[in-house]
């Protein structure tokens, strides 16, 4: 009998669900009617941007990981929004300073924390110089602030009850397509963070020891010829084929079957072919790797994996933040950067006396903050966009006749779009100056002229602050202006090497731990200045910028990888130190020997082992390609990329990996 195939697709994500319609028009346009009737419209405002500020953070994920979030994270943003009206002077300056920094420093936890601090950031500026609820008195916005809050988890509720775990295992799912490095790692954060269900974990297992025989396999690909290239690459095309096939029956609520295409053999098509001569052992990885998921997903074993120790988790959080808690951590010279800009803003803001000043510290958080990169090219670019966007605002709202209007129908629109809003920062911060903008208009009582004026030269005055603050902490912090790129990557391959190394040295004694915590904050703070290389490249193209992209992605992989493996268990990291033995060797920047690893080494944990290979086999070729460019010449930095020296064989594994990622989001830490 035929295996009948039943994939159930997930909701898409960019539709609104009527019942979400209904539900937030209900509560933003009838439940704020009476507090604007009592005179707390500033409150009921303040409402409803808690609940776009709680569906930004909690959203995106699994249904239990989001709510988990907003258990902590909503009261944080409903006493940010009430206390901060209260605040005035030096205090309201010193808020604003340890507020910025502290949402900037957030990142180096990973891109879900990124938003948390971007977000909790934006509604601290809102608070503090928004003046929308300063007239209400903090009782009346704890009041509407809960509502807000309580709306916001109807509304994640309802998007996520129909199936709670469905973005997990497309995250999961995404794992046995993608050639991103630092994926797997996600994933299996996402994992735990749902729960850690059984079934998905084995497909993590055997999606690890798939990639790490699939990048294996590349690498020979790329060295063989004629006929064996031929062979080599037809399998790596059909394991392809298979694991998209799989990916599909992972992401479906049910499956009672695998259609054809995913049950093949990824050698069959190249044995018919070319004879019966012998593969290379990593096409036995591929395939020990594609049978583990094809068995997870048939049987689906209920029950959850033992959780991670929290104590093991605050403790690698906490060793993250300390790593970056110095000058010569690139994100902590943006945090920085950004943090002495928004607290000069909020001195301009304290002393000029016209309340329209409010907008002036969105205006500079927008110009500076939304790009988490060391660079002032951005927010030169920016700077522009933001000061039309504002001035465009104010005049549509001052020469309405009921501007008023324009509030229920934006917030009822943002609470919507909250998808949106959370990809997109900017989009974000422009809501909220229209929002900020509005309240003026409706709040003062000047010529519409006078006040369009008046509004768009303080958006302009905020963009100055932001540029000259930000220009001279470049002069004043450490951190070169002009992108050194052989000298980042160097020094960053260099350090993970010496976590490497350490990862298999006297590890068990009490310094050998001290030195390989030092290791581990020395390649933090060196992979993440590598990381916010590429946005430095703006002048050499998309070509370089990818290739770049590339390198400091599987770089940071590789170093979360060995650290991962590194602070395990004696029996764990035994096992597994053959990897990083492997690593060390492969991983040398002055070296152009072809990579060559033993995948023996996937006897150890496989979720420890195979990121480790995998990582090492991307960092290599990636080394190699940005070491093929000379990035003195001026040539490195054209814009149509023709003269990096790189190949353009579409059979290539490296450019196969461009084109098909393209320009994709950060990685996490």
């Amino acid at each position: 009998m035929t295996d009948v195939w039943i994939p159930v697709s997930l909701p898409r994500s960019d539709t609104v669900p009527l019942r979400q319609v209904v539900l937030t028009t209900l509560v933003i346009g009838i439940g704020a009617l009476p507090a604007v009737l009592l005179g707390f419209g500033g409150a009921a405002i303040v409402g409803a941007l808690v609940a776009v500020f709680s569906l930004v953070i909690a959203g995106g994920g699994p249904l239990r990981a989001d709510l988990r979030t907003l258990w902590w994270a909503g009261p944080a943003l409903i006493l940010v929004m009430a206390a901060g009206p209260l605040l005035s002077g030096v205090t309201a300056v010193v808020v604003v300073f340890v507020i910025v920094f502290g949402s900037g420093m957030l990142a180096t936890l990973g891109r879900h924390y990124a938003v948390v601090g971007q977000s909790l950031a934006a509604a601290s500026l809102v608070a503090i110089t928004g003046g929308i609820s300063a007239e209400d008195g903090p009782g009346p916005v704890l009041f509407t602030g809960a509502v807000g809050l309580a709306l916001a988890v109807a509304v994640r509720v309802s998007i996520g009850r129909d199936d709670p775990s469905g973005p997990t295992r497309a995250i999961v799912a995404g794992t046995l397509t993608d050639r991103d490095p630092g994926s797997l790692d996600y994933a299996t954060r996402v994992w735990r963070s749902d729960g850690s269900p059984e079934w998905l974990g084995r497909i993590l297992t055997g999606t690890a020891e798939y990639r790490a025989g699939r990048a294996m396999l590349a690498v020979q690909a790329d060295q063989a010829e004629g006929v064996e290239e031929e062979r080599l690459q037809a399998v790596l095309d059909d394991a392809e084929l298979v694991a998209t096939e799989l990916a599909v029956a992972v992401r479906a609520r049910a499956c009672t079957g695998l259609p054809s295409q995913a049950r093949l053999d990824p050698a069959a098509r190249a044995i018919r072919l070319h004879g019966d001569a012998e593969l290379p052992d990593s096409v036995d990885t591929m395939r020990v790797g594609l049978e583990q998921v094809r068995v997870a997903v048939l049987e689906r074993v209920p029950g959850r994996a033992p959780r991670a120790s929290f104590r093991a988790a605050l403790h690698r959080a906490v060793g993250v933040l300390l790593a970056h808690l110095s000058f010569r951590s690139s994100l902590f010279r943006h945090s920085l950067r950004c943090a002495l800009a928004v607290t000069a803003g909020m001195v301009a803001v304290l002393w000029l006396p016209d309340e329209s000043a409010a907008p002036l510290l969105l205006v500079l958080y927008a110009v500076l903050q939304p790009m988490l990169r060391d660079t002032m090219e951005g927010a030169l670019q920016r700077t522009g966009v933001v000061v039309f966007v504002v001035a465009l605002l104010s005049v549509v709202a001052a020469f309405l006749p009921w501007p008023g209007v324009l509030l229920p129908f934006g917030l009822i629109a943002m609470v919507l779009g909250a998808a949106r809003l959370r990809a997109s920062l900017p989009l974000l911060l422009f809501c909220l100056l229209g929002v900020i903008v509005v309240v003026r208009v409706l709040q003062e009582d000047r010529a519409p002229t006078a006040l369009a004026i008046n509004i768009t030269a303080i958006s302009a005055i905020g963009a100055t602050i932001a540029l000259l603050v930000g220009f001279l902490s470049y002069l004043v912090l450490p951190g070169g202006i002009a992108p050194d790129v052989p000298g980042t990557l160097r020094r960053a391959v260099y350090a993970v090497r010496d976590l490497a190394a350490g990862a298999h040295g006297a590890v068990d004694t009490k310094e050998g731990r001290r030195a390989l915590r030092s290791a581990n904050v020395v390649a933090l703070r060196r992979t993440q200045d590598l990381l916010g290389l590429q946005a430095r490249l703006e002048e050499a193209g998309p070509e370089a910028q990818w290739t770049v992209r590339r390198a400091a992605t599987a770089v940071h992989a590789l170093r979360a990888a060995l650290a991962q493996m590194a602070f395990r268990s004696d029996e764990e990291r035994r096992q597994a130190l053959p990897a990083a033995v492997t690593a060390e060797r492969v991983l040398d920047y002055e070296s152009r020997q072809p990579a060559r690893i033993d995948l023996s080494s996937l006897a150890g944990p496989t979720l420890l082992v195979a990121p480790i290979l995998e990582s090492t086999l991307i960092a290599r070729a990636a080394i190699d390609e940005v070491r093929a460019v000379d990035w003195t010449e001026p040539s490195a930095f054209d814009s149509d990329g023709e003269s990096l020296g790189m190949t353009a064989d579409p059979r290539q594994p490296e450019r196969r990996w461009l084109s098909r990622e393209g320009a994709v989001g950060s990685v996490d830490d």
